[in-house]
Protein backbone atom coordinates (compact mmCIF):
# COMPACT_ATOMS: atom_id res chain seq x y z
CA UNK A 1 0.00 0.00 0.00
CA UNK A 2 1.21 3.35 -0.69
CA UNK A 3 -0.94 6.02 0.60
CA UNK A 4 -2.81 8.16 -0.58
CA UNK A 5 -2.21 6.90 -4.19
CA UNK A 6 -2.60 2.65 -4.36
CA UNK A 7 -2.86 -0.29 -2.63
CA UNK A 8 -2.07 -3.64 -4.64
CA UNK A 9 -2.90 -7.08 -3.09
CA UNK A 10 -2.95 -10.91 -4.51
CA UNK A 11 -4.74 -14.14 -2.87
CA UNK A 12 -3.89 -17.32 -3.87
CA UNK A 13 -6.04 -20.52 -3.29
CA UNK A 14 -3.74 -24.17 -3.98
CA UNK A 15 -5.35 -26.65 -4.81
CA UNK A 16 -3.15 -29.83 -4.27
CA UNK A 17 -3.58 -33.81 -5.45
CA UNK A 18 -0.76 -36.49 -5.58
CA UNK A 19 -1.25 -38.03 -9.29
CA UNK A 20 1.46 -39.89 -9.84
CA UNK A 21 3.92 -41.69 -8.71
CA UNK A 22 7.60 -44.13 -9.75
CA UNK A 23 11.02 -43.44 -11.37
CA UNK A 24 12.08 -40.29 -12.62
CA UNK A 25 14.91 -40.17 -14.51
CA UNK A 26 16.71 -37.21 -14.71
CA UNK A 27 20.31 -36.65 -16.93
CA UNK A 28 22.30 -37.60 -14.49
CA UNK A 29 20.10 -39.63 -11.47
CA UNK A 30 16.98 -41.87 -11.42
CA UNK A 31 14.73 -41.00 -8.21
CA UNK A 32 11.55 -43.17 -6.71
CA UNK A 33 9.04 -40.15 -6.74
CA UNK A 34 5.68 -38.85 -6.41
CA UNK A 35 4.46 -36.05 -8.08
CA UNK A 36 2.05 -33.34 -6.98
CA UNK A 37 -0.23 -31.49 -9.16
CA UNK A 38 -0.97 -27.67 -7.78
CA UNK A 39 -3.95 -26.47 -9.47
CA UNK A 40 -3.56 -22.30 -8.00
CA UNK A 41 -6.34 -19.38 -8.20
CA UNK A 42 -5.03 -16.19 -8.03
CA UNK A 43 -6.16 -12.95 -7.64
CA UNK A 44 -4.73 -9.51 -8.02
CA UNK A 45 -6.13 -6.80 -7.21
CA UNK A 46 -5.12 -3.04 -7.44
CA UNK A 47 -7.12 -0.05 -5.66
CA UNK A 48 -6.17 3.75 -6.57
CA UNK A 49 -7.24 6.06 -3.81
CA UNK A 50 -7.39 8.95 -5.95
CA UNK A 51 -9.98 7.64 -7.99
CA UNK A 52 -11.93 5.30 -5.59
CA UNK A 53 -11.61 2.75 -8.17
CA UNK A 54 -10.47 -0.92 -8.04
CA UNK A 55 -9.96 -3.85 -10.36
CA UNK A 56 -9.25 -7.64 -9.52
CA UNK A 57 -7.77 -9.59 -12.18
CA UNK A 58 -8.57 -13.49 -12.09
CA UNK A 59 -5.75 -15.80 -13.55
CA UNK A 60 -4.44 -19.48 -12.65
CA UNK A 61 -1.29 -21.68 -12.48
CA UNK A 62 -0.56 -25.15 -12.88
CA UNK A 63 2.35 -26.77 -11.10
CA UNK A 64 3.76 -30.04 -11.21
CA UNK A 65 5.98 -30.78 -8.49
CA UNK A 66 8.18 -34.23 -8.61
CA UNK A 67 9.61 -35.15 -4.88
CA UNK A 68 11.66 -37.47 -3.79
CA UNK A 69 12.72 -38.89 -0.17
CA UNK A 70 15.38 -37.53 1.71
CA UNK A 71 16.00 -34.01 -0.59
CA UNK A 72 14.16 -31.18 0.41
CA UNK A 73 13.62 -29.42 -2.70
CA UNK A 74 11.52 -30.79 -5.55
CA UNK A 75 13.86 -32.89 -8.00
CA UNK A 76 11.75 -31.16 -10.46
CA UNK A 77 9.34 -29.12 -11.21
CA UNK A 78 7.09 -28.05 -14.07
CA UNK A 79 5.34 -24.23 -13.63
CA UNK A 80 2.70 -23.24 -16.53
CA UNK A 81 1.06 -19.68 -16.67
CA UNK A 82 -0.70 -18.37 -19.56
CA UNK A 83 1.02 -19.98 -22.63
CA UNK A 84 4.48 -20.69 -20.71
CA UNK A 85 5.89 -23.27 -19.29
CA UNK A 86 8.74 -23.67 -17.33
CA UNK A 87 10.74 -26.41 -16.13
CA UNK A 88 13.66 -26.65 -13.01
CA UNK A 89 15.54 -29.41 -11.93
CA UNK A 90 17.81 -30.97 -9.63
CA UNK A 91 21.12 -31.53 -10.80
CA UNK A 92 23.39 -33.69 -9.22
CA UNK A 93 26.59 -33.30 -11.49
CA UNK A 94 26.67 -29.76 -13.14
CA UNK A 95 26.88 -27.50 -10.43
CA UNK A 96 26.35 -24.62 -13.00
CA UNK A 97 22.65 -25.44 -13.01
CA UNK A 98 22.53 -26.14 -9.28
CA UNK A 99 19.93 -23.67 -7.20
CA UNK A 100 21.73 -22.88 -4.05
CA UNK A 101 19.16 -23.97 -1.09
CA UNK A 102 19.52 -22.68 2.36
CA UNK A 103 16.61 -24.53 4.32
CA UNK A 104 18.23 -23.41 8.19
CA UNK A 105 20.17 -20.76 9.02
CA UNK A 106 23.17 -22.46 7.51
CA UNK A 107 26.99 -20.83 6.16
CA UNK A 108 29.56 -22.33 4.69
CA UNK A 109 33.42 -20.50 4.42
CA UNK A 110 35.57 -19.40 2.79
CA UNK A 111 34.87 -19.80 -0.62
CA UNK A 112 37.17 -20.49 -2.80
CA UNK A 113 38.64 -22.96 -0.33
CA UNK A 114 42.08 -24.00 -0.05
CA UNK A 115 42.56 -26.56 2.65
CA UNK A 116 39.77 -26.28 5.10
CA UNK A 117 35.66 -25.45 4.96
CA UNK A 118 34.06 -23.62 8.23
CA UNK A 119 30.37 -24.66 8.66
CA UNK A 120 28.08 -22.87 11.11
CA UNK A 121 24.80 -23.57 11.92
CA UNK A 122 21.39 -22.41 13.87
CA UNK A 123 20.42 -26.36 14.05
CA UNK A 124 22.60 -29.23 14.32
CA UNK A 125 24.36 -31.04 11.05
CA UNK A 126 24.33 -34.31 10.97
CA UNK A 127 26.25 -35.19 7.93
CA UNK A 128 27.82 -33.37 4.94
CA UNK A 129 28.53 -34.69 1.71
CA UNK A 130 30.55 -32.99 -1.55
CA UNK A 131 30.70 -33.74 -5.02
CA UNK A 132 32.78 -33.85 -7.84
CA UNK A 133 31.22 -32.28 -11.18
CA UNK A 134 31.18 -36.33 -12.76
CA UNK A 135 28.50 -37.28 -8.84
CA UNK A 136 31.28 -39.28 -7.52
CA UNK A 137 31.18 -38.28 -3.66
CA UNK A 138 34.49 -37.21 -2.92
CA UNK A 139 33.84 -36.65 0.74
CA UNK A 140 31.08 -37.91 3.56
CA UNK A 141 31.20 -37.79 7.00
CA UNK A 142 28.69 -38.63 9.67
CA UNK A 143 28.33 -36.56 12.97
CA UNK A 144 26.53 -37.88 16.29
CA UNK A 145 26.98 -34.82 17.87
CA UNK A 146 25.01 -31.91 18.03
CA UNK A 147 27.73 -29.15 17.64
CA UNK A 148 26.47 -26.12 15.64
CA UNK A 149 29.79 -25.58 14.25
CA UNK A 150 31.80 -28.09 11.87
CA UNK A 151 35.24 -27.68 10.26
CA UNK A 152 35.90 -29.94 7.34
CA UNK A 153 39.42 -30.85 6.12
CA UNK A 154 40.32 -31.18 2.16
CA UNK A 155 43.81 -30.39 1.71
CA UNK A 156 43.96 -33.24 -0.79
CA UNK A 157 41.08 -32.25 -3.15
CA UNK A 158 41.90 -31.14 -6.64
CA UNK A 159 41.40 -28.02 -7.93
CA UNK A 160 37.44 -27.64 -8.86
CA UNK A 161 33.60 -26.69 -8.70
CA UNK A 162 32.14 -29.11 -5.93
CA UNK A 163 28.47 -29.42 -4.47
CA UNK A 164 28.52 -29.38 -1.04
CA UNK A 165 24.98 -30.65 1.40
CA UNK A 166 24.43 -30.93 4.33
CA UNK A 167 21.65 -33.36 5.84
CA UNK A 168 19.91 -33.10 9.21
CA UNK A 169 19.56 -36.11 11.72
CA UNK A 170 16.02 -37.77 9.27
CA UNK A 171 18.93 -37.38 6.04
CA UNK A 172 17.01 -34.90 4.74
CA UNK A 173 19.25 -32.32 2.57
CA UNK A 174 18.53 -29.00 4.26
CA UNK A 175 21.88 -27.19 2.59
CA UNK A 176 23.44 -26.93 -0.78
CA UNK A 177 25.93 -25.05 -1.91
CA UNK A 178 28.59 -24.45 -4.71
CA UNK A 179 32.46 -24.98 -3.16
CA UNK A 180 35.13 -23.73 -5.26
CA UNK A 181 38.53 -25.61 -4.46
CA UNK A 182 42.02 -23.43 -4.97
CA UNK A 183 44.90 -24.72 -4.10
Amino acid sequence: SIPNLLAFGETKHRHNTVDGWGKLILPHDTFDVIRIKSDLLISDTIFLDTFNFGYRLNHTQTEYKWLTKGIGIPVLKATKVANVTTVEYYDTTNSVGITENNILNITVFPNPVRDEINVSSSEPIYSIEMMNQTGEIVYSKKYADSELQKRIYIPDLSDGIYVFKCFDKNKRLICIKKIVKIN
